[in-house]
C-alpha cells in the first residue's frame, strides 16, 4: 500500500479520499433511488386496487 501511496504523489491521501466519498456519494444515490422506485410502485399498485387506471392504458 505504501508503494501506491507513493506513486500518487504527496497529495494522495486527498485524492483517495475523494474516490471514497465519490463511491459513497453515488452508492446512497442509487440506494435512494431504488428505495423511491418500490415506493412508487406500492404507490401504482394501490392505487391500481382502487379501479384508478394510468391514462395511457387501454380500457377493456
Amino acid at each position: 500500500m505504501e508503494s501506491l501511496l507513493t506513486d500518487l504523489g504527496r497529495h494522495s491521501e486527498y485524492v483517495i479520499a475523494a474516490y471514497v466519498m465519490t463511491a459513497v456519494i453515488i452508492g446512497v444515490m442509487v440506494l435512494a433511488i431504488r428505495l423511491d422506485q418500490k415506493k412508487q410502485e406500492r404507490d401504482l399498485k394501490e392505487l391500481e386496487a382502487l379501479g384508478l387506471r394510468r391514462r395511457s392504458q387501454k380500457k377493456d
